[in-house]
């Protein structure tokens, strides 16, 4: 667990707690992994906000960071029928 997961988890708790709308997309499967299988890393959802993985890749200088570039067609579609007001990101 590191500092980032804990204001993560903590921020969506408070704004889920505010009465609002969230949607989590996070990377999920590495793009070196095999991808024909059908799993996930992260869960569906976290304190009832729905859970849209993306493929990730290992950040060169800190391999314990996985980053995404979270432009696919299946993020979009998701951002676009969830109709967000605010979108973070980080």
């Amino acid at each position: 667990v590191c500092g980032y997961q804990n204001r993560f988890k903590n921020l969506i708790r408070y704004l889920k707690a505010a009465g609002t709308d969230v949607l989590v997309i996070t990377p999920g499967r590495l793009i070196t992994e095999d991808l024909s299988a059908n799993e996930r890393r992260e869960p569906l959802e976290y304190e009832g906000c729905k859970v849209v993985e993306t493929l990730g890749f290992e950040f060169p200088w800190y391999e314990k960071l996985t980053m995404s570039f979270a432009l696919s067609p299946k993020v979009l579609s998701e951002i676009r029928s969830f109709e967000p007001d605010v979108i973070h990101c980080s």
